[in-house]
């Protein structure tokens, strides 16, 4: 995972088919690497490097990039730049579509494909399995290209240069707005700063979103190569490109063929019974196949290896679940398991704001209670992260500028949960506790029977035979995907990074200073924990790809399989504004790396493949129709009281809304009233004083 940023000094470039003007430099406002530091250094703190292309006198690049390494035998240098001096700042995993051998950096990899004699840079970026978003910078040609993968599953950000301020800015993570040289965010105001503005009391909401936009999900180049100088600047329009594979418009249209939508009348109960299984079956493979490729990716250099662990540490898990305990989460904590060797610790956090009794902090209770049955010989470590409404308030400026450009109250709800969450920090429930020695956690061996990877399979890693244990209750076809092997082999546990998290058993501060009620079981100390995983896995895009919320059911009564069709599209289509750009932002502050295996390129077409009636059947009631593949998989797998959970959404589950509704508007009746979730930030006050 990276921070990129460039930031074109003194650049006329527009969107394409505007008209190019030039813009005049009414002030000395700009844009800096200081006024981004924090927020790069954040999401990568592992590496940063910075260069620089004069394109005229007057006008320059400058491209920055900060590294949380998690692919590579070795520490890999950032930006990565070739001897033709093209330059790539890359944030994302490719898990399919490139040859990345084992040991290798895939960004260093995608930089020597593009270096490539007429490599074509739309046909290699359209075969790209991952998440990613990427600046690259074309000397021959004096081009500059942007983009992200087709979902939208990291964040971009843009500015285009205006009268307020003259820099292009293309960035993973706004700025903090205090901090912007005197740049105003909102063209109402021009010319007049941040900070001075701060201090005459001013109030910002709803300004930094005209000054950021979310690039959508695509390809951009601005070529700079044969544009005139407009009065000594460099000038260019960004051109949008088409991806060379038709795939990736159909995943991210999530639109299923016609016959698929409405189920067969003459079709007996037998015939759905086993198509139903059949489908249950496929979508457990493309699952697991999406996890293991997830789970195994995760590389550390040994130069970024911690020496030394504690005696009585504990060893680090190679990837934190954000648990709920609901459908989503349990199905992707068992996965898991089944990616990763037996010894291999996994971390699950739950977040709670209702000192611990929360719906989703008794779910995750619960649902800890059935993984350990289901997989007794894991070292499963439930960390029972403690928040309150006052983390909100605490750190309310901090999450404003990493949610921007989104800004609406339920933006905020959810992202303080979810930023609170991947701390990962609090009281730990422990099951089958291994206690290790440094030596053990940072010199992992490989089992003599791993064969090289595969460079033809996408979206899968190689796994171990060990993988088998605790598949009695997964299909022939299932098994075969844990085994199947593929071009991300990183080890039978390639995850060590930072050093084991600690236990420890004083009155040690959490992120509110108040614990809950501890107790440790099969060797659990009950004491304070912070998972060093640097991965998290997210169940992003379940609910939108299986019809898990509400407003499905509603759109499902009054229109019937072809409106519930279309609302799916609807949220498919707009994960990458709505949800994915901001989580990604929100996750990577924390120097984790947000994975999402339900939007895995294989699972898309899998699920598109099947009738919309046996992914969803909302003439069942909630907790039974709703994501009817995904609680079958839980079944499968033997979690029977997980597969019946009714959807929440976290800043519902964990309480947070609730707790923020009364405060700021009375009751949650009085918020539902007043729509409180789609207000925008600065609405608040004034709707809740018209209650």
């Amino acid at each position: 995972m990276c921070g990129i940023l460039l930031i074109g000094r003194r650049v006329n470039v527009t969107k394409q088919g505007e008209s190019q003007e030039c813009i005049q430099d009414e002030s000395e406002t700009f844009l800096s690497l200081d006024d981004f530091r924090s927020a790069l250094e954040a999401r990568g703190p592992d590496a940063k490097g910075q260069v620089q292309v004069q394109l005229s006198q007057l006008s320059a690049l400058e491209l920055t990039c900060s590294l949380l390494q998690l692919r590579g035998e070795h520490a890999a240098s950032t930006p990565h730049l070739d001897d033709l001096g093209n330059i790539l700042l890359f944030n994302g995993e490719i898990f399919g579509g490139l040859d990345v051998p084992e040991g290798c950096n895939d960004g260093q990899m995608l930089m020597q494909a593009l270096g490539q004699p007429h490599a074509d840079i739309t046909e290699l970026l359209s075969q790209l399995r991952g998440p990613w978003a990427l600046i690259y910078w074309h000397a021959v040609s004096h081009t500059l290209w942007c983009g992200r993968d087709c979902i939208g599953r990291r964040s971009l950000l843009v500015h285009f240069p205006d009268s307020v301020c003259r820099d292009l800015c293309i960035t993973s993570v706004s700025c903090p707005s205090t901090h912007m040289n005197g740049c105003a965010v909102c063209t109402e105001v021009p010319n007049r700063g941040l900070a001075a503005r701060a201090e005459q009391g001013a109030d910002f909401a709803g300004e930094s979103s005209v000054f950021w936009e979310e690039i959508e999900p695509g390809m951009y180049s601005i070529c700079f190569g044969d544009s005139r100088l407009l009065e000594g600047r460099a000038t260019g329009a960004m051109q949008t490109h088409a991806w060379a594979n038709p795939l990736l418009y159909e995943l991210a249209a999530y639109q299923r063929p016609a016959h698929l939508i409405s189920p067969l009348s003459n079709e007996s109960d037998n015939d759905k019974a086993l198509a139903f299984q059949a489908a249950s079956a496929q979508v457990l493979e493309a699952l697991q196949r999406s996890v293991n490729v997830r789970c195994k990716c995760i590389d550390v250099p040994d130069s970024l290896r911690l020496a030394n662990v504690e005696e009585g540490g504990l060893a680090p898990a190679p990837v934190l679940v954000l648990f709920s305990g609901g459908v989503d989460s349990t199905l992707l904590a068992a996965c898991a398991h089944l990616a990763l060797p037996p010894d291999a610790p996994i971390d699950l956090a739950s977040i709670c704001f209702d000192q611990g009794r929360s719906p989703d902090r008794l779910s995750a209770l619960d649902a800890f209670e059935e993984l350990k049955r289901f997989a007794p010989e894991r070292e499963w470590r439930l960390i029972l992260v403690a928040a309150a409404l006052e983390d909100l308030d605490r750190h309310r400026a901090h999450l404003l500028d990493l949610l921007r450009p989104s800004e609406s109250v339920m933006d905020l709800n959810i992202g303080a949960a979810l930023w609170l969450a991947a701390q990962a920090e609090g009281s730990v429930l422990v099951h089958n506790a291994r206690h290790t020695s440094a030596t053990s956690i940072n010199h992992p061996t490989t089992p003599a029977n791993q064969s090289p990877p595969s460079a033809t399979a996408a979206s899968t890693c190689s796994q171990p035979a060990h993988l088998q244990l605790g598949l009695e209750n997964i299909t022939a076809s299932a098994t075969a995907a844990v085994e199947h092997r593929g071009p991300c082999n990183g080890g039978p546990y390639n995850c060590g990074g930072e050093e084991g998290g600690q236990i420890q058993n004083g009155d040690s501060g959490g992120i509110n200073g108040d614990s809950e009620g501890t107790g440790g079981d099969s060797g659990g100390t009950g004491g304070w924990y912070r998972s060093r995983a640097r991965v998290v896995l997210l169940g992003h895009g379940a609910d939108e790809l299986c019809a898990g919320y509400g407003r499905h059911r509603t759109r499902f009564r009054s229109q019937g399989w072809e409106g519930l069709s279309a609302e799916l599209a609807l949220d498919v289509g707009r994960l990458w504004r709505r949800n994915l750009g901001r989580d990604d932002r929100i996750i990577a502050d924390v120097s984790r790396e947000a994975r999402h295996p339900f939007l895995d390129e294989h699972l898309i077409q899998t699920l598109l493949g099947l009738p919309l009636s046996l992914v969803a059947d909302l003439r069942q009631p909630p907790g039974s129709g709703d994501k009817a593949l995904l609680r079958a998989s839980l079944r499968r797998l033997g979690l029977e009281r997980a597969s019946k959970r009714v959807k929440r959404a976290i800043q519902f589950g964990s309480r947070l809304s609730r707790q923020a509704n009364v405060r700021d508007f009375g009751s949650n009746r009085a918020a539902n009233m007043a729509k409180a979730g789609a207000l925008h930030l600065s609405d608040v006050p004034r709707a809740a004083h018209d209650r």
